[in-house]
């Protein structure tokens, strides 16, 4: 895998990771109040479950080019 494939695969997904982290930090601490902590996180993290399959079908064709 050439390093310059790598880094535009980092360059893709290391936004949408940290907004999803951000996001299930987030939803965590509110749904804490009301005990429902990890929850909350989890559906944060997964909320753009849809835009992280993109970034990994592409990254998919590119890998697969003839």
């Amino acid at each position: 895998m050439s390093s310059q494939y790598v880094e535009q695969i980092r360059e893709k997904d290391g936004p949408l990771i940290d907004h999803l982290r951000e996001i299930g930090n987030l939803a965590g601490k509110f749904a804490g109040e009301i005990g429902l902590r990890d929850i909350a996180h989890l559906l944060g993290l997964l909320h753009d479950i849809g835009e992280l399959r993109s970034i990994l079908i592409q990254s998919y064709r590119l890998l697969n080019r003839p």
